[in-house]
């Protein structure tokens, strides 16, 4: 009896993830509106449909070939609907519009896709592995633990939506995007830090792109919310994380000017002079003395609100599992 009940729920999932897999090549292969870019809205919803049902690093897969195949028919074999004479001109450099951008930047949709996939399932297997934490307890046995918590993800977030707010903000020369990155690492930690400045990037690019988007740009943020409490994590000695009511000033001032001078500095002038050209001193100097600036204030910031906030009561929330 219960192989006959295992078949009907085997073949219900296998339609569900047939069904959120072709939504999500068919909305990225078609296109049926002057503003393609709106049907990503429908790429999302199949995302979140395939986190749904399958495990974290399943959904990243299965989210990441969805996106793969959609990508590659709007390359080969795009889906054009019937277009009246009058808006045929229009609509088909909207369409060459988009398909050159999504093409460019194929690579960087099917990761964001993937990552999508991959934090909303660990997110509802939490949820879901909550469901039975008496039934676990009253066995003996310790509740399913996701890799991420909802104090995690919800603090994550926050720090990624504020550095995207902060990226698109400049003043005249300077720019402070490198300051909610450091501050989600050393507030939550080297890992933590790691996926907050790579996703940070990632999101600023796709709400505003500027340039040519490359890889090694992404990597250099990650590394901006991973180097200074990694390198503050040696000085003191300590593997934990630790409060930063005796934290010396200079002490964080040395670690956020190593960071970056490795990343905004030497990292980011190489890959400008291979993209742009102008010579690599032309850039370190530029860089430079953009931190000259940054790194003095990133460190007065971060200090002033880390001693201003109890990081205790955060991280025993963090800690609290549902």
């Amino acid at each position: 009896m219960n192989k006959n009940n295992c078949v009907p729920a085997r073949l219900r999932l296998f339609l569900w993830l047939l069904c959120s897999e072709l939504l999500i090549i068919y909305s990225l292969a078609s296109t049926n509106t002057t503003n393609m870019y709106t049907r990503l809205i429908l790429p999302l919803l199949g995302i979140i449909m395939l986190s749904l049902k399958v495990k974290p690093f399943a959904a990243g897969i299965l989210a990441a070939f969805g996106t793969s195949c959609g990508l590659a028919i709007l390359h080969y074999f795009p889906l054009y609907p019937q277009v009246a004479p009058k808006a045929r001109i229009a609509f088909q450099q909207a369409v060459g519009n988009y398909r050159e951008t999504m093409l460019n930047y194929s690579y960087l949709w099917v990761l964001a896709a993937a990552v999508i996939a991959y934090f909303c399932a660990d997110f509802y297997c939490r949820e879901k592995s909550a469901l039975d934490r008496k039934t676990a307890a009253s066995a003996g046995q310790p509740p399913a633990r996701a890799k991420f918590s909802a104090v995690e993800l919800s603090a994550m977030a926050i720090f990624i939506a504020f550095g995207v707010i902060v990226t698109s903000v400049r003043i005249g020369f300077f720019s402070f995007g490198g300051l909610p990155i450091i501050l989600a690492g050393l507030t939550l930690g080297p890992v933590y830090g790691f996926l907050v400045g790579g996703l940070t990037d990632l999101a600023a690019f796709i709400v505003r792109p500027g340039g040519q988007f490359n890889p090694i740009f992404t990597l250099t943020s990650a590394l901006t919310g991973f180097l200074p409490i990694f390198f503050l994590q040696i000085l003191q000695r300590k593997k934990t994380k630790f409060d930063f009511q005796h934290i010396n000033y200079w002490q964080l001032l040395l670690v956020i000017a190593v960071t970056q001078c490795l990343t905004s500095v030497l990292i980011a002038s190489a890959v400008m002079t291979f993209l742009y050209g102008h010579g690599f001193w032309y850039y370190i100097v530029r860089q430079g003395s953009r931190q000259c600036f940054n790194v003095p204030l990133y460190a007065y910031l971060s200090l002033g609100i880390l001693q201003s906030v109890n990081l205790q009561t955060i991280r025993m929330k963090m800690k609290l599992r549902n």
